[in-house]
């Protein structure tokens, strides 16, 4: 198979106290320097636009398209000709809003969005939970999506995975409850079980006490390994990402049919889902508190 280069921007992003403007700007300069040094695509980190100003959640929710950051996005996109995966606050049909990213084509705009989909405390800052789990092409290939605490559910990557996921985006704030080595070998476990990409966007740790020289942002391959990192010195690294890269065979000569066969067309093949899927569809919608 022939490879497929997606140079993309990994961001090690500093909070700062600052209006949302100067954010944008700031992260325009940085898209600016992505493009320059060759990036198809860049990606923030999750609620980038708010954060140093004292804007809450709820104030920031903007209709696609319409709002200062997805406006700004689509703008910044067609400029300089590059992608965009773009983290905001949406707001929803009814007045409700989500913690979101909108994925910016160059030419046609906003070509769709995903939402974070579990965390039940969002309610608490006055956010509302996600209403699917989809993907979405892209003329590189298939893209997914985590947000943040997503990453803890291992029903959101089979989900991608059976959808054709080749690679996820993942923009986090990464400051607990849980250590980011903690929160990273889940990463890892999730491309390692379902074949595909993942592209971590994080704060910078120098910040947050007890990670000293910790990686701000990772890239993680197929096999579950971080291939790429952001030291806490740089601002971003273009790192290239080969989607036609598939896990290794398995060596075997007793299983002829496994020869030859990457490890998400294997994984693929044996599920069964007939067998389990009623547990899921059966359990009542207010079994659990949200």
């Amino acid at each position: 198979m022939s490879k497929r280069i997606l140079n993309v921007a990994i961001v090690n992003w500093t909070i700062l106290k600052q209006s949302q403007q100067d954010i944008l700007d700031r992260a325009g300069a940085l898209t600016r320097k992505a493009k320059e040094a060759g990036a198809d695509a860049i990606g923030f980190v999750e609620y980038f636009s708010i954060l140093g100003t004292g804007i809450s959640s709820k104030a920031a929710a903007e209709i696609p398209g319409e709002g200062p950051v997805t406006a700004w996005a689509i703008a910044l996109s067609k400029e300089h000709d590059i992608e965009i995966w773009c983290p905001f606050i949406e707001e929803g049909k009814k007045g409700d809003a989500y913690n979101a990213v909108a994925i910016i084509d160059p030419e046609d705009g906003i070509v769709g969005n995903f939402q974070e989909f579990h965390f039940f405390e969002l309610r608490t800052q006055g956010l509302e939970i996600g209403e699917a789990i989809q993907v979405i092409d892209r003329p590189w290939g298939k893209l997914g999506c985590f947000i943040c605490y997503d990453i803890h559910f291992s029903e959101i990557p089979r989900a991608l995975s059976l959808q054709g996921a080749e690679l996820v985006f993942w923009p986090t704030l990464t400051d607990g409850p849980y250590s980011i080595d903690h929160v990273r070998r889940k990463a890892q476990v999730r491309c390692m079980d379902h074949g595909f990409w993942m592209i971590e966007a994080n704060r910078n740790l120098s910040t947050i006490e007890n990670y000293p020289d910790i990686p701000s942002a990772c890239i993680y391959n197929p096999e579950g390994e971080i291939c790429h990192q952001v030291s806490q010195e740089r601002e971003l690294v273009i790192a290239p990402i080969d989607l036609s890269f598939r896990s290794k065979d398995i060596p075997s000569v007793e299983y002829s049919d496994f020869k030859n066969v990457d490890e998400a067309t294997r994984y693929k093949r044996s599920l069964r889902p007939e067998y389990y899927a009623d547990l899921f569809s059966s359990l009542p919608a207010d079994k659990f508190e949200r």
